[in-house]
Parts: C-alpha cells; structure tokens; sequence
C-alpha cells in the first residue's frame, strides 16, 4: 500500500478523532458547568442552561463539518489504498468502518440534532402544561444523539484507526523475524 495514502487517511482520522473526544470531555463541561445562576444561587453566575445549550449546539454543528471533511479525506485515500497495487483486506475494513462513521454523523446532524432543535424551539414556545412532555422527548432524543455520536461513532473510528497497520519500513513483522533480523 501507498504509504502516502495510509499516512494521510491516519492523520485525517486522527485529527478528527482528537476533535471528536475534546468536544465531549472539554467543550461541553465547560459550558453546562459554568451554570452557576441556576444550581447554585450564591456562587459565580455563568451561562444560563438555555444559553450554554444553545452555544453546545452551534459549536456541535461545526463539529459535525469537521467529521464531514476529515472522514472524507480518510474515506478518499482508504479507497486509494484499498483499490491501488497491493492493498490488501485492511484498507477496505477500515474504509467501511469510515462509511459506517460518515453515516452516522449525518444522521445525526441531519435528523436526530434537527429533531432536538425543533424539541427546544417547541419547549421555549410551549405552555406551561405541554412543555413537561415537550421536555421528556427532548431528553429521549438528545440521550439516542450522545448514544450516537458518543457510542457508536467514536468506536467506529477508533476501529478505523486501529485497523490501519503501523508501519514497518517496508517490511512486515513476519519476513523481518525470518531472516534473524530485528
């Protein structure tokens, strides 16, 4: 395999990997915990809950153009190895596996997230008694896109990562012990 192509689709998945786990472990914390005006009365006012949530949002659609454009590279130059001189079965598992992650995004981003902004515009917009359950299928919703995008995304690239071989300097592990050289 190209070791162009490899090197390229790992830095693609890699940065996105990095901006797929610092968004959920940095970003997102940082917001709600800043929520001091409603948990806690006495302490240092931050963001509203409605306030960080709509920042959340803004910053997760980008974040989702970000999956879009590094899956795609990582997609175009997995197909480059997969189908190019030698490629081998790796290259396709890893491909569908960015597939399967690019899927996902997009329904994520294209349903699911635009399902919880019209949840949240319904909630803003509802009477007192209808926005209970207003509320419910929100958090229905908004637990099915972490799930989502949390769960099976991440491992998908995370497995897209893991299944792209390190490399060897041209020689694989099995003919460099062999020959009696390490």
């Amino acid at each position: 395999m190209n070791s162009f192509s490899k090197n390229t689709a790992l830095l693609a998945l890699g940065l996105w990997l990095g901006c797929a786990i610092f968004f959920p472990a940095v970003v997102v914390p940082t917001l709600f915990n800043l929520d001091g005006a409603e948990d806690n009365p006495g302490g240092v006012v931050g963001l509203s809950r409605p306030m960080a949530g709509a920042i959340n949002g803004h910053l997760l659609r980008k974040l989702y153009v970000i999956t879009y454009v590094e899956i795609s590279v990582a997609i175009f130059f997995l197909g480059v190895a997969s189908f190019g001189q030698g490629g081998g079965i790796w290259p396709r598992r890893a491909l569908a596996l960015c597939v399967l992650v690019l899927g996902l995004n997009a329904l994520n981003d294209l349903w699911i997230h635009d399902r919880i902004t019209k949840l949240q515009l319904g909630i803003t917009n509802a009477p007192s008694g209808e926005a209970g359950a207003l509320q419910k299928e929100f958090d229905l919703w908004h637990r099915a896109s972490t799930g989502v995008y949390g769960g099976a995304v991440l491992v998908a690239g995370i497995a897209a990562c893991c299944l792209i071989p390190a490399d060897t300097g041209g020689r694989s592990a099995g003919k460099a012990r062999s020959s009696g050289k390490k």
